[in-house]
């Protein structure tokens, strides 16, 4: 999240927060309300910033209380530019 949007960020904090108002908060909020609506949603993406270029994936995990009732959402990205590298390297 520092790379692309120049953001620090701590646990608790809403992800969209994070964006600084970037093209990906549509993207992202509409993950984020399927995840609402208790479905879990993985997604690849490319980014093209100038603080970072690259491939990331998302995933939205609902958060259940006791009752099973979803109560929030845990979002995590990963970067997937050394393993894209990697698959690249072997196709070619």
């Amino acid at each position: 999240m520092k790379s692309p949007y120049t953001t620090d960020v701590n646990v608790g904090m809403n992800k969209l927060d994070c964006l600084n108002k970037s093209d990906d908060v549509k993207l992202v909020k509409k993950e984020w309300n399927i995840a609402l609506q208790e479905e879990y949603v993985q997604s690849e993406h490319q980014l093209n910033y100038s603080t970072y270029r690259g491939f990331i994936e998302t995933t939205f995990h609902p958060i259940r209380d006791r009752e099973n009732k979803v109560e929030g959402v845990a979002a995590f990205v990963k970067d997937l530019n050394e393993r894209w590298g990697f698959e690249e390297k072997l196709k070619a």
